[in-house]
């Protein structure tokens, strides 16, 4: 518990962190589809992981099996930290120079509308992971279809979290958000709570991996977009602009990875809690995980509520446009003087 629990919990956001901070600041205009490539890499490893493990732990016992994985994450993870390098900013200030950021955000309802989701989608987030080879043995499946599912669900988290990351840099925030909360929920209600056999469960383990896995990598970018009550409309357009306080973009991104943290801890008690003790086959959820299907639907849908904020903020598109059009007036005029002289030089030349 010591080590698994706290140390790694420690350790993990020491090494992690950083790097997404500094791929914060890296990349703009493409951040979505940065966070998706970083992301989705975690699907790679666990396309492989699940079937290597499972020969381990059959073979060798855990003892083996944990220190060959540590050592294999040392020998991988390890070097490429010496290539790890942040931004040099334009006015030769280092990334940890500009200031602590403000909490001012914590008054615009654009940043609730994102945070609460966070935590309610957090607290079962892992539940599919953690159940569906347990389930897929109570079904009388092997421990390799098991690990298939385990992998399946990797391979789509593959390329959901690569796909919802880059459709985060061309259409409006909500839409990933809602895809990546609604798909995971209505798929546990309808495939995994009726499964009896493999194929629904791998459609769900498909389904979930593909939309569930991918909201994490949709954090970064609605943090960054809940910055500024004047910038809160969320279309791709303003994206690049949202950047101003990378501070303060920190401190939102530090917020949304502290409340899931929190959320994942009760996670663990509330799944003993609708995890049951008597088995049928016949039932929804086999009876024992029913609890645990709908809670896991439940959660998710409630998450996906997060998407009536694009509703909300079109209320006011008008004046968003407004304050739009006003802030980048002097880039409007820039290009009209450019236009201007380049006739001028055109008529010149002739």
């Amino acid at each position: 518990m010591l080590f698994q629990g706290i140390m790694y919990g420690v350790s993990w956001p020491l090494c992690y962190t950083p790097f997404l901070l500094m791929c914060n600041e890296w990349f703009v205009k493409r951040r979505g589809t940065i966070y998706g490539i970083i992301y989705a890499a975690s699907g790679i490893g666990g396309i492989v992981l699940p079937f290597v493990l499972e020969g381990l732990l059959g073979s060798y016992g855990f003892r083996v099996a944990l220190r060959s994985t540590a050592a294999l994450m040392i020998a991988i993870t390890g070097p490429g930290l010496w290539f790890v390098r942040p931004p040099k900013h334009a006015d030769g200030a280092g990334p940890g120079e500009k200031g602590l950021g403000s909490f001012k955000f914590t008054k615009d309802k654009a940043f609730w509308i994102f945070a609460l989701p966070v935590f309610v989608q957090a607290l079962s987030f892992y539940q599919p992971r953690f159940f569906l080879p347990e389930y897929a043995h109570t079904i009388g499946l092997s421990h390799g279809q098991g690990a298939m599912l385990l992998a399946l669900y990797n391979i789509a988290q593959f390329s959901g979290q690569m796909g919802l990351g880059y459709l985060s840099d061309k259409v409006n925030i909500y839409i990933p958000v809602t895809l990546s909360t609604a798909v995971p929920a209505l798929s546990a209600l309808l495939l995994w709570g009726p499964a009896k056999s493999f194929s629904p469960l791998a459609f769900f383990a498909v389904l979930c991996g593909s939309f569930g896995a991918a909201y994490s990598v949709l954090w970064c970018v609605a943090s960054l977009q809940a910055i500024s009550p004047v910038l809160t409309e969320l279309r791709s357009r303003m994206s690049t602009y949202l950047t101003s306080d990378p501070a303060t973009s920190t401190l939102i991104f530090g917020v949304f990875i502290c409340e899931r943290g929190i959320a994942n801890m009760i996670a663990g008690p509330i799944s003993e809690v609708l995890t049951g003790t008597v088995v049928n086959i016949s039932a929804y959820g086999l009876s024992k995980y029913s609890g645990v299907i709908i809670f896991v639907g439940v959660t998710s849908m409630t998450a996906a509520l997060s998407g009536l904020g694009y509703f909300v903020r079109s209320k006011s598109s008008a004046k968003d446009d407004e304050a739009f059009d006003a802030a980048f007036e002097p880039l409007h005029q820039l290009e009209s003087l450019e236009s201007l002289l380049s006739d001028e030089d055109e008529g010149s030349k002739a």
